[in-house]
């Protein structure tokens, strides 16, 4: 389920040309702004997406999970998810214990990745709202647990 919501950030991202001023990301229901419909968005808005990401907490070193993902095969509003990296605590997760899995961008640029497993697990899931090179997320479900509710702010990332 999609929650509806302003998420205030501190961080210097694309919304903020980087200068770290405080910013409003819109909710994954918002309508797009003009910054992101640059580069096609609305005509290809996957191929908006494809490429590395990190996920990372805002304002705390990083802690807990470290997850990269790529997105890619975009077309339309579809693409793939696969584990480019996971290491939960200090112990490296095998890659090759996840599966690629389909991912989705909506009209309104709110983007749904899943994280599907080959041991039958819950998948992960992340629901966030785009800029240029940042996914601000609204929902994150990792190992069946709600990672919202400790009130971390979790982004991804996109790496170069």
């Amino acid at each position: 389920m999609l929650k509806r919501c302003w998420i205030p950030l501190v961080a210097a991202c694309a919304a903020c040309g980087g200068s770290g001023q405080r910013s409003e990301q819109p909710g994954p229901d918002a309508p797009l702004t003009h910054s992101m419909t640059a580069g096609g968005m609305t005509q290809n808005p996957a191929a908006h997406v494809a490429g590395a990401w990190e996920l990372r907490a805002l304002n705390r070193e990083r802690t807990g999970t470290l997850l990269q993902l790529v997105l890619d095969s975009a077309s339309g509003h579809a693409f793939r998810t696969r584990v480019a990296f996971l290491m939960q605590g200090d112990m490296g997760i095998d890659t090759a214990a996840f599966v690629a899995t389909p991912g989705r961008v909506t009209a309104t640029g709110a983007i749904r990745i899943e994280v599907g497993n080959k041991r039958g697990a819950p998948p992960g899931v992340i629901v966030g709202r785009a800029t240029r090179d940042t996914i601000y997320v609204v929902e994150f479900i990792w190992g069946g647990e709600d990672r919202m509710q400790s009130g971390t702010q979790w982004v991804l990332v996109r790496q170069r």
